[in-house]
């Protein structure tokens, strides 16, 4: 069990590699100690989220000075958030995991929320973190980034993409990869 503590200093090492003002490197180490604990995600693994509204009820009464009055409730949401195949670890602002062993994945954790996003524009920068599993030192980090390159679609859009990492230090591994995704009611 880690303790409150611990997750605080990991959130301000984490602020300190985005902002670029680890020049000491502690804050590299403090990351890599606390997310080399993390269990590694599964081969498999998907991330899901729903948003839904409903109108809320309609509440029918009388009234002496008005007669019948209807009045309705305020729209509910309702927010769902699931994973599958990994466990995203909730650190101060932050969102960490373990993607595999030596190499760490995190963004920030209000951007990526669906009910918290800022605009619909699309997922916040995951950073991947690369790290030497024998000595922990920081080997590597980067931003995740998608191209589309291919679309269609109208209800059930079909996007394929191909990524590709930004460095921001070190020496970045050849990590370019396709995918998919589908987007069901856009």
């Amino acid at each position: 069990m880690t303790s409150a503590m611990d997750r605080m200093v990991v959130n301000a090492a984490i602020e300190k590699l985005i902002t670029q003002t680890d020049d000491d490197g502690e804050g590299a180490k403090a990351v890599i100690a606390y997310g080399s604990r993390l269990k590694e995600q599964a081969r498999v693994s998907f991330e899901y989220s729903s948003h839904t509204t409903t109108n809320g009820e309609e509440i029918t009464g009388h009234s002496p000075d008005h007669s019948n009055l209807t009045i309705q409730d305020k729209e509910r949401e309702k927010h769902i958030e699931r994973t599958f195949g990994f466990t995203k670890e909730r650190i101060g602002y932050f969102r960490l995991w373990k993607a595999h062993e030596g190499v760490l994945c995190f963004h920030h954790f209000w951007k990526s929320s669906f009910s918290t996003q800022p605009d619909q524009t699309g997922r916040p920068d995951e950073y991947i973190l690369g790290y030497s599993e024998k000595s922990l030192t920081l080997q590597y980090l980067g931003i995740k980034r998608q191209k589309i390159t291919f679309s269609f679609g109208f209800w059930i859009t079909i996007q394929f993409f191909q990524n590709y990492l930004e460095p921001v230090y070190g020496t970045m591994p050849k990590a370019n990869g396709r995918g998919f995704k589908i987007i069901i009611g856009r």
